[in-house]
């Protein structure tokens, strides 16, 4: 098995950690219990195994406040609960029970009409969801809301995918996994953050999209590396890894050094398009406010790519 280290990747961005972290990720547990998300006779076992998505949150988001923390570590908990439940073997009939549980919760989210809460995990959303709009604009709210409705259905493609058995091409997986590592999610959550929203302009330029593209294909391929032990105990064929291994016929070893390949790769087409972020929001027209957030969510976006990496280094969840 490769191992893999830090100083392999390039991801050239400060890593820093929130100061709040502590406090937050304590309130952060205490909604866990509240919220009936963690089972009641192994509860410290899991709260501890949740403290590690404190340290996320701290790496990925070092410059909000506490209150503001302590909600996007509720979501990022929220985030691999999910995730931890669908993490199973997927035979025909497993596959089954999870699509339809995305259903429903797509149906809670959107407010269907019928679509009533009856998992803790629909009525933490509702719950979390209450606090999260309460810190947004209607755009925001919007936009955030439209991210989890790709997150889910990209994950009813991959539980698809491995129902069926098949391994999908790297262009069609890579528009999947822009969805289903969460990552447009947590970068959106940054307008909760902050408490202000992307001016419509800079949300629809191509410049925006690179950038977000960019960085959701680093963290995801990032993840991919790091989490492969553990997720090779389930199989499936949601990973760069692993397509990289069928695509090319290499080795795992090999697949995992031309994923890298690829993060650095996607880690300069971020750069580039950085640099042509100050002339683009000047020919906006955009006020210094405007401008000065945008400049905070690029931030956001190179706090994830290094936090991610730094944390997945770190996580009990990948090292046993």
């Amino acid at each position: 098995m490769h191992t893999v280290d830090v100083a392999e990747f390039y991801i050239p961005f400060t890593a820093r950690r929130n100061p709040h972290q502590q406090i937050a990720t304590r309130h952060a547990l205490a909604w866990l219990r509240f919220t009936a998300l963690v089972d009641a006779a192994n509860e410290t076992e899991q709260l501890q195994q949740f403290i590690t998505f404190g340290d996320l949150a701290a790496r990925t988001y070092p410059d909000v406040g506490a209150a503001e923390l302590e909600q996007i570590i509720n979501w990022i908990n929220w985030l691999f609960i999910l995730d931890d439940q669908l993490d199973e073997p997927c035979d025909p009939s497993g596959a089954d029970n999870a699509l339809a549980m995305l259903t429903h919760l797509r149906q809670v989210i959107k407010s269907d009409g019928g679509a009533t809460a009856c998992r803790p995990l629909e009525t933490a959303w509702q719950m979390l969801w209450q606090k999260l709009s309460a810190g947004m604009g209607q755009h925001a709210q919007q936009r955030f809301l439209l991210t989890i409705e790709q997150y889910l259905i990209s994950l009813q493609q991959e539980i698809t995918i491995t129902a069926e058995g098949y391994i999908p091409d790297l262009l069609t997986f890579a528009e999947i996994r822009r969805n289903s590592g969460a990552a447009k999610t947590t970068l959106s959550i940054n307008e909760y953050a902050y408490h202000r929203e992307l001016p419509p302009a800079f949300c629809d330029s191509e410049l925006y999209q690179i950038m977000t593209d960019a960085t959701c294909d680093v963290i995801g391929m990032t993840n991919d590396i790091w989490s492969y032990a553990k997720e090779i105990a389930h199989p499936a064929n949601n990973s760069y890894v692993v397509i990289f291994a069928h695509q090319t016929g290499c080795d795992i070893t090999a697949a995992m050094i031309l994923v890298n390949h690829l993060i650095t790769s996607r880690v300069k087409c971020f750069l580039r398009a950085r640099t042509k972020l100050p002339a683009f929001l000047h020919q906006l027209k955009l006020s210094a406010a405007d401008r000065k957030f945008i400049q905070r969510y690029i931030a956001g976006m190179e706090h994830w790519m290094r936090g991610n990496l730094e944390w997945s280094a770190a996580t009990p969840r990948y090292h046993h």
